[in-house]
């Protein structure tokens, strides 16, 4: 089975390969007998008001598109007050294997946990159900720190879960979080902008903080839309991560656990990020254009 990390939103244009390859997925793990869920998990906000139909059903139309008698189990993640009152984490220490990679490709063991200390947080509630009985995980988009906060308290569930073959479809904030250290916003990093306001999630500072640890690459997202570069250079240059994926909008990054080998699904390209003895590498996986594109 496979991690899909989307660049986006789900309601966006090129992902009908991510689905199809999730689905496809999600079918075989359960037996195709709809006896296990697939388990979608979304971030609601005090000022929501509640999760809408149309933004649920953009998470939930194309799986019952591709098969129908998917059973369905919707967790609406709702971060606590007290964080709510205090959103900031402190970064944390990369391990040693992230700052000086081999190379540019999520490493080996990217589904173990990392051994950094977890930032205290009361458990957020409802909690996940047994993921070892579900056919297949979606973390939807939209803040990334509240995401991170909500599933966090069950990180081994969730790596021990994808390592024993649950597909794992993350968009946006939910790619962000799977990787071992991940990026959850900020504008500035010792003082200079490295990130438009829009984009920093709401946080001042660079911050990077443990992730779900899925994949050991960091993961930025939008990349096309936002023009973020900036902020995973200066993650990288102060050995935050050793490196890192950006992610264009309507594409993914496709992650095999067992062998680490990755593939691009959609329409925009990957852009890989490796600290390099005199800066930092870039390499960036374009996607194939037709003469008629130009």
């Amino acid at each position: 089975m496979t991690i899909h990390l989307v660049g986006s939103g789900a309601q966006v244009e090129g992902l009908d390969g991510v689905w199809d390859s999730f689905v496809a997925e999600a079918k075989r793990r359960s037996g195709g007998d709809g006896t296990r869920p697939i388990v979608v998990c979304l971030l609601e906000l005090p000022e929501d008001g509640g999760l809408s139909p149309e933004w649920t059903a953009g998470y939930t139309d194309p799986i019952l598109a591709r098969w129908p008698e998917a059973p369905i189990e919707l967790v609406t993640l709702r971060p606590t007050e007290a964080f709510l009152a205090d959103p900031t984490f402190g970064s944390s220490t990369p391990s040693p294997d992230d700052a000086t990679p081999d190379q540019a490709t999520p490493a080996q063991d990217a589904t173990e946990p990392s051994s950094t200390p977890e930032p205290v947080t009361e458990p957020p509630a409802p909690t996940l159900p047994d993921l070892s009985q579900a056919a297949g995980l979606v973390v939807g988009g939209g803040w990334t720190p509240g995401y991170l906060h909500c599933l966090l308290p069950h990180r081994d569930q969730i790596a021990r879960a994808v390592r024993r073959d649950l597909p794992y479809l993350g968009f946006s904030a939910g790619a962000s979080i799977a990787a071992r250290h991940a990026l959850v916003g900020g504008q500035f990093a010792d003082g200079i902008r490295v990130q438009q306001e829009f984009a920093a999630e709401d946080l001042r500072e660079l911050t990077v903080v443990d992730g779900l640890a899925l994949v050991s690459a960091l993961v930025q997202v939008h990349t096309d839309e936002w023009s973020n570069e900036g902020i995973v250079i200066s993650a990288i240059e102060r050995n935050l991560a050793g490196h890192a994926v950006a992610i264009d909008e309507g594409t993914a990054l496709v992650v095999e656990p067992a062998s680490g080998r990755t593939t691009r699904l959609g329409r925009g390209r990957l852009r890989w990020f490796s600290k390099e003895s005199h800066g930092v590498l870039v390499h960036t996986e374009e996607p194939v254009r037709t003469s008629d594109e130009g």
